[in-house]
């Protein structure tokens, strides 16, 4: 998984200024949530993902994109 700039307490706690520059940085102007990521640790560990193998999933607000 390559997760993006993601609004965690962590991330919070490094200020305002911090995150403006996160979300700048971001093609999509937002900062990705951990429940986003959860959404995506959901699939990859359910049935429906059964087949895949050896990925690489960017989480990352299309900033790889």
């Amino acid at each position: 998984m390559l997760p993006g700039y993601i609004r965690t307490p962590m991330t919070v706690e490094l200020g305002p200024d911090m995150d403006a520059v996160g979300i700048s940085l971001t093609p999509t102007k937002r900062a990705g949530t951990p429940e986003e990521v959860a959404q995506l640790v959901r699939f990859l560990i359910s049935d429906e993902s059964a087949y895949i193998s050896g990925a690489d999933y960017a989480i990352d607000g299309a900033s790889t994109a």
